[in-house]
């Protein structure tokens, strides 16, 4: 499948964190317009909306490979977030973060956003598997510690340099990325969320 995906949508880590965005976005104002035929059973569930800064942050369920755990945040226009993710060093992690429209994503465990409006900020971790991730390999969970704080500066030059959405990461609203594949995704991950309703 990733072999696939990638023929898709080039390289499909980055396919990865384009889906965990749309899918913070659906239920919303900004939900993708091949999202519009779900409901509730195809939303991401929140772990947890975050009250107050700093906070750390632990998962209850842990994700497994190419899943995601989202957390929500009030935030004001200007508000600088800064998300630093300390997780098992054996897999690969993205972080993602949504509001409306705008968004930002990095493969990696830091990641800095300048928020653009007043509204629901929402964040995502997400696990990408470990190198060399194959669909034979048995899956597990992995654990994270996700640290969210005010930030005091930021790194306007970081490593994937200045964002147009005020932050030094790369975006992560690649529109080319072909409906049918999120549509595709969307279903297995409403069969995932049965499942997991299931086993509790």
């Amino acid at each position: 499948m990733l072999d696939a995906w990638t023929a898709l949508c080039g390289d499909w880590s980055d396919g990865m964190l384009d889906f965990a965005t749309q899918r913070a976005r659906m239920g919303t104002a900004a939900t993708p317009t091949w999202a519009e035929f779900g409901g509730e059973e195809v939303y991401a569930l929140r772990e947890a909306t975050i009250d107050s800064l700093p906070a750390t942050l632990f998962a209850d369920w842990p994700p497994y490979p190419l899943g995601t755990t989202y957390y929500d945040l009030e935030v004001e226009a200007g508000d600088e977030i800064a998300l630093t993710l300390a997780g098992d060093p054996t897999v690969e992690w993205g972080l993602v973060a949504v509001e409306g429209s705008s968004a930002a994503t990095v493969i990696g465990g830091e990641l800095t956003h300048v928020a653009q409006q007043d509204g629901t900020l929402t964040v995502g971790v997400i696990n990408l598997g470990p190198l060399g991730l194959d669909a034979d390999d048995p899956l597990e969970t992995a654990a994270f510690e996700l640290t969210v704080a005010r930030a005091g500066g930021g790194d306007p030059d970081g490593e994937h340099g200045p964002g147009e959405n005020g932050c030094a990461c790369r975006t992560g609203d690649r529109s080319g990325a072909p409906g049918a594949v999120w549509l595709v995704l969307s279903m297995v991950v409403a069969i995932g969320r049965g499942l997991r309703r299931r086993g509790r």
